[in-house]
């Protein structure tokens, strides 16, 4: 089956899974490099807690793009890390198929992760469209965030 047949079922099958509104004119609509990246521990520490950044070892860098996901389907996101020299350049990107008419009340977390390779001792620079933020290898219970779009 070619790609535009997979991406005409897989349109077709979102809209018929959807129980709140009607495929919108729009097709699709993307953000990229929206919100905040954050170093995060993922599996020990809460969101915006502290963190603990050890030599030698990569950053989990988690790029939120709002406080509650938009309302539509086939919601997905992605997030990258580049390093050059001391500084990690974090891209990310959200696109969803808009629905019209009633949307969930519920909040969902609107967000993607990614990770870096290991870091040797030192200053680094976290970066996430117009803002960076510094951090240091090995730290512990600083957050590092920076401000993107």
């Amino acid at each position: 089956m070619g790609r535009r047949a997979m991406m005409a079922w897989a349109m077709l099958f979102g809209l018929a899974a959807c129980d709140g509104g009607s495929k919108a004119a729009d097709a699709q609509e993307t953000v990229d490099d929206q919100g905040e990246a954050c170093i995060v521990n993922v599996d020990t520490a809460p969101y915006g807690t502290g963190v603990t950044v050890q030599t030698d070892a990569p950053v989990t860098v988690r790029a939120a793009f709002d406080a509650c996901a938009p309302c539509g389907d086939d919601l997905q996101s992605t997030c990258e890390i580049t390093q050059s020299g001391t500084t990690l350049t974090v891209t990310a990107s959200s696109s969803w198929t808009p629905i019209e008419g009633d949307c969930p009340a519920d909040c969902r977390a609107w967000f993607a992760e990614c990770s870096s390779g290991p870091l040797p001792a030192g200053t680094y620079t976290l970066a996430y469209g117009p803002g960076s933020a510094s951090f240091d290898v090995p730290s512990s219970g600083t957050v590092a965030c920076a401000e993107g779009n």
